[in-house]
């Protein structure tokens, strides 16, 4: 935090208060952070970066890199335990540097401001650096414990270092905006441009969210009162800086992937597979998905914000009563801050542009950037209040209403966000391996519970890796197991063997007709699978209780599996009633009972 406070800040009163609060912030989110698996990405990404693999489009090398050699770090934790710290460092030093950002914006609001208004508003009362200080550090916490940015604190995925990136960016186009104001020389302003240009091209490194910035630094870099000329050469620059950075980690992923790592989606070893993963080609069909897509994510977006007192499970909305100070504040920026207004207002909408057309269900992610300038406008709003209130006790008062409602994001959310204890994805995970004897064959679609987790367990810990797992709706892509498809000429005859099975496959593929068993077989429940049969006779199965480990707070992904695996366990035990094994069914009921006390079993 020093260097980017060097790096960043000239001024020197801020900064170690925006150290004091980060270390606050990072106690926080150490106490919440999780010490296991996690479901969604986390699994594949937790594998990528323990063992330098590749994953998903569009891959993210700069995310992997960083995660392999802090993994290397001689730290005496589980390696899971290392990788699920990194976001938890992420988060805080983005919170430094929004501390700082929002300290710079209050401190040089007059050199923002070109509203003809400002300087009769500013004859009423100049806010003191101590205040200055308490409404940064409350609108920088309300973007910490915002539910959405808490979350990325919590579990191993790409975001956190994404909006670490982006608010070093934007904290450097705001200094070019004040520099701008203050008289300042093109080269001195030329200086910060090549900065940008050199976090835009790690940013580019880490995810293509990047692209949301773009257009407002062209806004900042056409309408600035600077040479045409100059900007030319700063453009070029920016141009040449960050393609270079970006192209440099996708190069070396490329060679990464020659080297055959553990894992790896897709075939980025060359130049066409390379270009493919950068662009996300198996992604691109959810992107510009029509109208229906627009209407889904505008209206998450707005559910995330809201507050709902009906709802069993409130956790506040993203900001809890702090909302009424962002809309306020765009309000009185769109005002007195016209040209700030205008940058901030191009980022919010070109985010927002393409998050309402991404059709995908964990799109709350792409919403990070907007909710970041938010809680910049939360303290807009705080200072101008500030700036009619004469009055001590107003002033005071003001300042505890801030307080008492970021205080309320904090017990809104700990409780919903807490993942210190854990473990279910990680438990039930294990469970469905161990339930299958040695070599199995497990067909699953179920990407967050299963495939997701089961790839760091069986690459990383060697858990249960005699188990093949196999995704029947990605053999037809080229590169998925070639050792499967070099070996047997179809899916069927490599299945010709008995096999299992996960409800989502019976679900979602067998029920539509879109993969079907051979003849003659026959689908029983196993224990927290199905099993594929080629007869009718009784298939026993060593009946014995799972370690699954649900959370006090127990979430409605995890109710549902509770209650998957409460019914794969009765469906078993009419199985098992069949052929008279009533010590069976007993057995069953009791596990039953064990895992759900409130479960009835309708035998």
């Amino acid at each position: 935090m020093r260097i980017i406070s060097k790096l960043l800040d000239k001024y020197n009163f801020f900064p170690k208060y925006g150290i004091i609060l980060s270390l606050l912030v990072f106690s926080v989110y150490l106490s919440t952070m999780s010490r296991s698996v996690n479901e969604f990405d986390s699994g594949e990404l937790a594998a990528t970066q323990a063992l330098w693999g590749i994953p998903h489009p569009t891959s993210y090398p700069l995310f992997n890199l960083l995660g392999f050699l802090f993994s290397k770090f001689p730290l005496p934790l589980p390696t899971i335990v290392k990788l699920n710290l990194l976001p938890v460092i992420w988060n805080t030093l983005t919170i430094f540097v929004l501390f700082s950002t929002v300290s710079l914006v209050l401190s040089n609001i007059k050199f923002l401001s070109k509203h003809k208004s400002f300087s009769s508003l500013n004859n009423h009362y100049n806010p003191t650096k101590w205040e200055i200080v308490l409404i940064s550090a409350l609108s920088s916490l309300s973007f910490a414990f915002s539910v959405t940015f808490w979350i990325q604190a919590t579990k191993i995925e790409v975001y956190a270092l994404q909006i670490l990136l982006t608010s070093i960016i934007f904290l450097l186009s705001l200094k070019i905006f004040i520099f701008l104001s203050k008289g300042y020389s093109y080269e001195e302003i030329g200086k910060y441009w090549n900065y940008i240009a050199i976090f835009l091209g790690l940013s580019f490194s880490n995810h293509l969210m990047t692209i949301y910035l773009l257009p407002a630094l062209i806004f900042l870099l056409i309408f600035t009162n600077i040479p045409f000329s100059f900007k030319v050469k700063i453009f070029i620059r920016v141009m040449i800086i960050s393609f270079t950075i970006a192209t440099a980690f996708y190069l070396i992923m490329m060679f990464r992937a020659q080297s055959k790592p553990p894992y790896m989606f897709g075939e980025p070893y060359n130049i066409s597979g390379l270009i493919n993963t950068i662009l996300g080609k198996d992604f691109s069909q959810f992107m510009f998905s029509g109208i229906d897509s627009v209407k889904k994510q505008s209206s998450k977006f707005l559910t995330v914000l809201s507050l709902n007192f009906n709802r069993s499970d409130f956790i506040g909305g993203e900001f809890s009563f702090n909302i009424i100070f962002i809309f306020a504040g765009l309000f009185i920026s769109a005002i007195v801050l016209r040209q700030f207004f205008y940058f901030t207002f191009i980022i919010i909408s070109t985010s927002l542009f393409f998050a309402f057309n991404y059709s995908i269900p964990d799109i709350n992610e792409y919403f990070l950037v907007v909710f970041y300038l938010f809680s910049i406008f939360t303290a807009i709003i705080i200072y101008f209040i500030l700036l009619f209130l004469s009055k001590k006790i107003l002033r005071y008062f003001l300042l505890s209403i801030a307080l008492a409602f970021t205080l309320s994001q904090f017990f809104f959310n700990y409780n919903s966000i807490n993942r210190s204890s854990d473990y279910f994805t990680e438990s039930y995970t294990k469970a469905v391996l161990n339930s299958l004897p040695e070599n199995s064959i497990l067909l699953t679609t179920d990407w967050d519970y299963i495939i997701s987790p089961a790839i760091y367990l069986q690459k990383v810990e060697k858990f249960r890796n005699d188990i093949e797992i196999i995704i029947p709706t990605w053999l037809e892509k080229r590169w998925y197991k070639p050792e499967i498809k070099q070996k047997y000429s179809n899916i069927i005859e490599f299945l010709d063997n008995e096999y299992y099975i996960s409800f989502d496959i019976i679900r979602d593929l067998i029920l539509k007709e879109k993969f079907r068993i051979r003849e003659n077989t026959n689908i029983i429940p196993d224990l927290l699978t199905f099993k594929v049969i080629k007869d009718k006779n009784y298939h026993p199965v060593e009946i014995k209780k799972f370690n699954i480990k649900f959370n006090k707070r127990i979430s409605a992904n995890e109710r549902y599996y509770r209650n998957l695996i409460c019914w794969i366990l009765e469906e078993r035990a009419r199985y098992e009633l069949k052929f008279n094994k009533f010590e069976n069914v007993k057995l069953l009921d009791s596990i039953i009972k064990s895992i759900d006390p409130d479960y009835k079993l309708t035998l």
